[in-house]
């Protein structure tokens, strides 16, 4: 599983012939937030619900078929021609689309979601946010038998966790309801996508139901650009982070929470 690094999973993928990387699907959907924000439509996708529609049927493509790929980008191209005949954003929406598509299409079924199972969300969120959680207790300059006293702590709670899967122990999971409920209406647009292939009604029937499931699946999905207040906000707290970490006397040990917050925050992001 890697980020948004093609250069490092073709060469794991030489390196290794035997296994088949994939990108995750959380990195892609961050990668195209990135280029919304690169091309100022951060804006209009707030203000405008024609162009948000554009821009998650676009986010969408991963959910599709990559034997359908070249048809869903065509469909897109023509909802653009229609729905934005004069608007400025429709030289922008293309240049978006066409970003997705050379991005992203040539990796193939290390792009593709199609075959995704719900259970198996394919992100390596846990695994950063366990990395992320970590370092929060383990601050520069600390002295080592602080350092230990914490690894050991944290190492503990995660342990725990672990052990509470493992035993069918509930464990807390503030979303889980909702996130359950979302992944089913995936897979109830994939499943109506799917009966469209396999009818003989014809390529008019196909595109429309295309452009149906990439609507869909792209409002649930969502695609949410950085706003300019939330990056003056992220600047704002790096700043304090530094300043926080000339004074390493000044800092007190964070509380350890238990870890199966970690499980919740990870189907929060994965979202």
């Amino acid at each position: 599983m890697f980020d948004c690094e093609p250069a490092s999973f073709q060469t794991f993928a030489t390196v290794f012939p035997g296994v088949s990387p994939h990108l995750c699907a959380f990195h892609v959907k961050q990668a195209l937030n990135e280029r919304i924000g690169k091309i100022g439509l951060q804006c209009p996708y707030r203000e405008n619900a024609c162009v948000q529609k554009c821009v998650r049927m676009i986010g969408a493509l991963q959910l599709i078929d990559k034997d359908l790929w070249d048809t869903a980008c065509s469909v897109i191209e023509e909802h653009i021609d229609l729905v934005f005949v004069d608007s400025p954003h429709k030289d922008t929406l293309f240049d978006l689309l066409t970003y997705f598509r050379d991005q992203w299409f040539k990796y193939g079924a290390y792009f593709s979601l199609w075959k995704l199972d719900k259970d198996a969300p394919r992100t390596n969120n846990a695994c950063e946010i366990y990395h992320a959680h970590t370092q929060r207790y383990f601050t520069p300059g600390a002295y080592l038998g602080q350092w230990v006293h914490q690894f050991r702590v944290v190492q503990n709670a995660e342990q725990n966790y672990c052990m509470d899967l493992l035993r069918g122990k509930p464990v807390k999971h503030r979303f889980a309801a909702f996130y359950a409920g979302l992944a089913d209406q995936l897979d109830q647009c994939k499943e109506e996508l799917k009966s469209a292939i396999l009818d003989a009604s014809g390529e008019i029937f196909l595109r429309g139901q295309i452009s149906r499931f990439l609507s869909r699946t792209g409002k649930l999905l969502g695609i949410k650009p950085a706003t300019v207040e939330r990056v003056q906000n992220v600047s704002l707290v790096s700043e304090s982070e530094r300043e926080s970490d000339d004074d390493i006397g000044s800092q007190t040990p964070i509380e350890i929470r238990d870890m199966s917050d970690l499980a919740e925050l990870d189907s929060f992001l994965s979202a």
